[in-house]
């Protein structure tokens, strides 16, 4: 693939590789599979007006071409650019095949990639991801944001308790 940079193969909104190099894609604006030193698994498109075609059209036999295993589509919107919101497709015997999206109890739409081994849960407005190996919701920002708050929260606490235990011990006899 050397010559052709990911931005002109359709550079997706997110992408998950194993066994990249990391050093050659810090501080990168762009994916370079021949830099990397291996092709991103997994793709995402998030849809919008101006990408949702490209999106369905031209992206999946870009992304096949660079080697994506499975190739994901999300309509922020909730249906007003694919139905259901939630699509995904993965590469088998060189043909995307599409992968089941089906929605659970309280109506989140559901899938399995195999490409990262985590269920996709589609819980407007977020994508969310669940490991059932680990029996855990992965981190999203809004999660990271609120455990940071909490653990200033806590520390703050503990500084204010030492402070209040020094200028209130007992006397020494």
């Amino acid at each position: 693939m050397s010559g052709v940079s990911a931005r002109r193969t359709g550079e997706p909104d997110a992408a998950v590789a194993f066994g990249a190099d990391r050093g050659a894609l810090e501080g990168r604006r762009t994916y370079k599979v021949w830099e990397a030193g291996a092709p991103p698994m997994r793709a995402l498109e998030i849809a919008s007006h101006t990408t949702y075609q490209r999106d369905l059209r031209a992206e999946p036999a870009r992304f096949a071409a660079l080697g994506v295993a499975e190739y994901w589509r999300l309509d922020p919107t909730g249906g007003e650019y694919f139905a259901p919101p939630l699509e995904g497709e993965r590469r088998r015997r060189g043909r995307w095949e599409p992968v089941p999206v089906a929605p659970d109890a309280d109506g989140t739409l559901t899938a399995r990639s195999d490409a990262l081994g985590l269920e996709l849960h589609w819980q407007p407005p977020k994508l969310r991801l669940y490991d059932p190996a680990a029996g855990a919701w992965l981190l999203d920002a809004d999660d990271l944001h609120q455990a940071h708050e909490a653990a200033e929260h806590r520390a703050a606490a503990e500084a204010e308790l030492a402070a209040l235990r020094r200028r209130h011990r007992p006397p020494t006899p």
